[in-house]
Formats: structure tokens, sequence, C-alpha cells
């Protein structure tokens, strides 16, 4: 049913465009302050306790909401999970370079500053490597890490790694146990699923210079998860800065598209085998 649900889901997104637009956490955002004022005079709230506290309540009412249902028809866990699953996910890696191949056509440079800050980037420093590491960032944490998380932990698992991004856009440029605690939470999600992205990286594109690109990075092992993405990635892509100028920015934009969507297919075809097996033990 999980390899059901995420090929559905991934369907359904493409067939109806981007649904940014239904996927408001602005509630979340309400709850998460709403609890801060109430619990922020305690010393328990500043640190690993205040996260799991503001993420229990709602991943545990969403539990309660599917056994509810569920002694209805044993159909109405597997559609909350479905429509869970496209809810935590994020913006669609192929709108981003769909919107930035048109702008390098158009050589529309308000359009690039602007995408360029929608991808949390500065403007002023949006060079074509920085566009491509963000890019793989993004497909990362809008689709691979929720595709991750939906197979280990189901509808939970998937709203788990979303809430956890949105707590920690919010709070990255804070300082304080609270803030501290999300970052690490952050870093233990991101590190199983940024190594099978770069594994899969590896797998569709240059296998060789991604491997090396993965050694290359220097640092803490939870803490260097998104310089293992961007670097086995640009390496797979076989993507050098300084060839910037002389290169078709486009192509290298249809090759980084091409080789994340053969990583998709790697990784649905590996769950696809898993699933066969289970099916025949």
């Amino acid at each position: 049913m999980t390899l059901i649900s995420i090929v559905l889901g991934l369907a359904l997104v493409s067939f109806m465009g981007p649904l940014d637009r239904f996927r408001d956490y602005s509630w979340f955002e309400r709850y998460s302050d709403w609890l801060e004022m109430r619990c922020n005079r305690y010393a328990f709230w500043d640190g690993p306790t205040g996260v799991v506290l503001t993420l229990a309540l709602p991943l545990a009412l969403l539990l309660v909401l599917t056994g509810w249902l569920g002694e209805m028809s044993a159909m109405f866990p597997w559609l909350i999970a479905m429509v869970m699953f496209v809810y935590s996910l994020g913006a669609d890696p192929n709108r981003y370079f769909d919107s930035l191949l048109a702008i390098v056509a158009d050589n529309d440079e308000a359009g690039l500053k602007d995408l360029v800050k929608e991808l949390e980037l500065d403007p002023e420093h949006g060079d074509n490597s920085r566009i491509a590491r963000a890019l793989l960032l993004q497909a990362h944490a809008n689709l691979f890490g929720i595709i991750f998380w939906f197979i280990i932990l189901g509808m939970t698992g998937a709203l788990l790694y979303a809430l956890t991004g949105v707590m920690y856009r919010r709070y990255r440029d804070i300082h304080g146990g609270y803030a501290s605690a999300v970052a690490h939470l952050r870093c233990i999600l991101m590190w199983p699923s940024a190594r099978l992205v770069a594994l899969g990286f590896a797998l569709s594109g240059s296998l060789e210079d991604a491997l090396n690109g993965w050694r290359s990075v220097q640092g803490a092992t939870l803490e260097c998860s998104e310089e293992i993405i961007a670097a086995s990635g640009l390496g797979a892509l076989q993507f050098r800065p300084e060839q910037d100028e002389e290169q078709n920015f486009s192509n290298q934009l249809y090759g980084l598209q091409a080789m994340i969507n053969r990583t998709l297919i790697i990784w649905l075809t590996v769950l696809g085998l898993m699933t066969i097996a289970n099916w025949l033990s």
C-alpha cells in the first residue's frame, strides 16, 4: 500500500499541477505560537522537550482520527495516508526547473532574482553553481525526504518531516535551546535520506564523480547532510563552476532535472522490488 500511495500521490500532483495553495501550515504556526506562550515560562520548554511537545499533539491527533475512521472502513486510513503524503510534499522540483528554464530562455533578470529569492539565496550572489545546489536541496526537502519518512513511518513520518522543516525555517536565525533542538532534529531526520539520495545521484549520473564529491565533504556526520547532497549531485552531473560562462546553463538545468527524475525512478523501483519480495515471502 505504501508504494501505491506514493505513486498515486505523485501522479495526482503531476496531473493537477502545483498544489502549493493547499499546503497551508499557518495552522501549525498559530498552534506553536499558542503553545509557546503558555509553556515558555517553564525550563523544560527551551530544549528538546519543547520541540517534542510541539510536534506530538498534531501527530497524535492524526493517529486518533485515522484509527477512528478506520473502524468505519479500512479504506479511510489509506485515503488519509495518501492525502497526508500529498499535503506533506513541498513544491514540485519540476516547477522550479520549468520556471528557471523559461527565465533563462527569455533572459529575464527580474524573474531570475525572484526565483533566486524563492530558493532562499542572495539575489546578488545567485550564480549558476549556487542555483544548482539550491535545486538539489529543494528536491531533497520537498520530495525525497518526505518519501523516505513516509516509507519508514507512514503518514506520521511524512508530516513529521514536513513540520520539522516548517519549524526549522522559523527558528534557524534564532539562538536558544529550542531553536538548537529544532536544528538538531532536522539533522537527525535528514541523515538517512540524504545519503540515500546521494547514492541515487551516483547511480543516475557519474558514479565516480558523485562518490568523489561525497568523500570530499568534511564536518560532523549529522551536520553535513546538505553538503553531501550538493557535492554528490553536482559531482554526478559533472558540474564544473569554472565552466559556467562557457557552457549553456539551460543544458545543465535539463541534465540536473533529468538526474533528479532518474533518482526518483530508482527509489520507486527499489521500493517496488522490496514490496514484491515481501509479497512473495
